[in-house]
């Protein structure tokens, strides 16, 4: 620390160092610049105290370079959870409009009683019901997901 800061100066560059990494924001070049502002204040004929005055507490002025909670990660998760929510519900509707409407009467094919004729390939119903199921609940695992992985991104950097 440079001559021109006193014990004031020196303790609130600790408090603030303390702030700043409890908030993920530690950076050198926020240390180097107040050290400085209490510099140049000292040199201009003021006290530490005025520039403490002007900056707030260590918490307050750690609270502008705060990197603990991006604002989109909660967005990112809901929309992530919704977008899967909703397209389960299709799925399972999809499902349930295929169980309930049947085959038409004038159908090629339709036939009034029992045959031995089978149809084979495609996707079945029950394929629906089981991708609309797991997708609505997996859902809240998605958000989950979601923010552990804006989080790690976060705190890489």
């Amino acid at each position: 620390m440079a001559n021109g800061t006193n014990g004031i100066s020196k303790k609130y560059i600790k408090r603030l160092k303390r702030a700043l990494k409890k908030r993920r924001a530690y950076d050198v070049g926020i240390i180097r610049d107040v050290n400085e502002m209490f510099e140049n204040t000292a040199s201009e004929g003021k006290s530490a105290e005025e520039l403490i005055l002007r900056l707030g507490s260590p918490e307050d002025f750690a609270a502008k370079f705060d990197r603990t909670e991006r604002p989109y990660a909660g967005v990112a998760a809901f929309t992530v959870a919704a977008v899967s929510l909703l397209a389960g519900i299709m799925f399972i509707a999809a499902y349930a409009v295929g169980k309930l409407r049947g085959v038409p009467e004038d159908a090629i094919g339709y036939a009034e009683s029992a045959t031995e004729i089978f149809v084979t390939g495609g996707v079945g119903t029950e394929a629906w019901l089981i991708s609309g199921t797991v997708l609505v609940l997996i859902s809240p695992i998605l958000a989950w997901i979601t923010r552990k992985i804006i989080a790690k991104r976060k705190k890489n950097g």
